[in-house]
């Protein structure tokens, strides 16, 4: 008798707690959800923040690295530019801070889809750098006179 009231207590606490489990993942799954919605809800906010903070790294590594090629009219080699960008993609990180980075983590759906958002906003700014442009176009004008 005594064992059968000790296997129906064992069988009542398996229960509850394979129900509590399975209503934790089912609450979990719930709001992760509530969250991905209000994420994709708030996009624009985000973006902004994002190029914010692009565009702030983009001035100070154009001015720490880039300038000087973009006054000469020159093409960076491979190497070198790969090393700007990737400090380019360090400094927007860092500027974001852990809490935002790890949101727009969460929003973009992985680290490397936000970075390769991040590299090509890069590339884009860079392949149309205003100094550049003109300082190609000074020398092609003075090339023809």
């Amino acid at each position: 008798m005594v064992d059968f009231i000790l296997l129906q207590v064992l069988i009542n606490w398996s229960l509850f707690i394979f129900g509590g489990v399975v209503i934790f993942l089912f609450m979990n799954k719930i709001f992760k959800s509530i969250k991905r919605f209000k994420c994709v809800q708030s996009f624009v906010i985000y973006q902004k923040l994002l190029e914010y903070h692009m565009e702030k790294s983009y001035a100070i590594i154009h001015k720490d690295n880039l300038l000087i090629y973009s006054i000469e009219a020159t093409k960076i080699n491979d190497d070198q530019f790969a090393d700007v960008t990737k400090n380019y993609a360090g400094l927007v990180i860092k500027m974001l801070g852990p809490m935002l980075y790890e949101e727009l983590i969460f929003l973009y759906g992985s680290e490397d889809t936000l970075l390769f958002t991040i590299v090509e906003y890069f590339n884009d700014k860079y392949e149309s750098d205003e100094i550049r442009e003109t300082a190609i176009e000074n020398l092609q004008h003075s090339g023809d006179e």
